[in-house]
């Protein structure tokens, strides 16, 4: 494997259809990744210039194999080395003087998830059938427990889509709210982040602003923060106070809503104000075919995850193995509050969020982490800043 060095910090290698590229004839201009309970699956851009060797020997074309390996060599404790195996699906190049300039898309290389088939995974819970449709894709899965036995049929679909159609109706309980998240290294997890928020933090976020401070092992420093949250408006569409109803061939008619009195408490309230119009929506028929909880499932983690409405982008120069939906702490300091709050903390945006988004930039003298992290919305009447 030939490697290139990076800020005298970081390696990265790059291998195209099983051949390591020639870095004398390759020029790294640009690589971002990108990873996101928003989207099925991780995709990417690779931009590079090089000479007729990899316009006339080795063409990148749709469906090339690019594995790309990128390696902290100064992280202590080391983390180990991160490998994205993706697919090319879109690729351009023009020539620039001596040069030729190449611009490459690329998807997670999981066959699998972008494969239409029919298949049965048999009467099992929808975390299951979940786990199994991962494991044929080759991803590694993690999955909390479901309540929700039944029949899971896959009917001629690509695996990704039945992935998340099956995620839409996962449900364990009345304050169940399941969110899936494929990651670039091939993970695949599934969680109810109800049940899992308020437990210890995988990470820890922070700027402290001390010079030569060494950040612990759990530790990740970052160097800009913005602060987001996302409208009642929004929220309305995503699916929070609509009215939603089912219709079963022996009860009738009975409207289904999510039980959000007892999600959150205290400071992070979600305020009803921001509910915004309303709508009425009417679901399928209830059959025998489905779990009990089927149709309340779609509209319980529909209106659970419109609640999710406050965000944070981290921009860091060392980030570490972060996967999606890692339960992370955050303590973010703003040196203008320092006469204000406790040490400078901007306390009402401190706490524990989940990580939604996941970027890495890499350009031939800098590597980048933007994290996108995500918790309930805030609701400021209840807040006062101590002034």
């Amino acid at each position: 494997m030939t490697v290139k060095r990076i800020e005298e910090r970081y390696n990265i290698s790059i291998n195209i259809d099983g051949a390591d590229v020639d870095w004398e004839h390759f020029i790294l201009e640009e690589f971002q990744l990108h990873e996101s309970v928003k989207q099925k699956f991780p995709t990417a851009e690779l931009n590079f210039a090089c000479d007729y060797k990899y316009i006339l020997e080795r063409p990148v074309l749709d469906g090339s194999s690019v594995i790309i390996t990128l390696e902290d060599t100064q992280m202590q404790p080391p983390s180990a080395p991160q490998t994205f195996r993706l697919r090319a699906f879109n690729t351009k190049f023009k020539a620039v003087a001596q040069q030729f300039k190449c611009y490459v898309s690329l998807y997670l290389d999981a066959q699998d998830l972008h494969t239409a088939k029919s298949k049965s995974y048999g009467k099992t819970t929808s975390s299951n059938a979940i786990a199994a449709a991962a494991s044929d894709a080759g991803l590694t899965p993690s999955v909390d427990p479901s309540a929700d036995v039944q029949k899971w049929l896959r009917p001629n679909i690509k695996g990704s889509d039945f992935i998340y159609r099956t995620a839409q109706r996962s449900f364990a309980g009345p304050m169940s709210c399941f969110v899936t998240g494929i990651g670039a290294t091939h993970t695949l997890r599934h969680y109810d982040i109800h049940s899992r928020m308020g437990k210890s933090p995988t990470w820890m976020f922070r700027n402290i602003p001390q010079e030569g401070y060494l950040p612990q092992a759990n530790e990740i420093l970052y160097e800009e923060a913005v602060f987001k949250t996302v409208s009642g408006t929004n929220n309305s569409y995503a699916g929070y106070g609509r009215t939603t109803g089912v219709f079963d061939l022996m009860k009738g008619f009975d409207s289904l809503k999510a039980d959000l009195a007892g999600l959150s408490s205290g400071s992070f309230n979600v305020a009803q104000k921001l509910m915004g119009a309303q709508r009425s929506e009417t679901a399928a028929y209830m059959s025998d075919n489905v779990h009990k909880n089927y149709a309340q499932a779609a509209v319980q983690n529909t209106s659970i995850k419109s609640l999710f409405s406050c965000i944070i982008e981290l921009t860091t120069r060392f980030g570490r193995n972060v996967l999606l939906l890692d339960y992370v702490n955050i303590e973010p300091h703003c040196m203008g509050l320092n006469n204000i709050t406790d040490n400078g903390v901007l306390t009402p945006w401190a706490g524990g969020y989940f990580v939604s988004e996941i970027h890495t930039m890499v350009t031939s003298y800098a590597v980048g982490k933007k994290y996108h992290l995500l918790r309930e919305g805030l609701n400021f009447g209840d807040l006062r800043f101590g002034l």
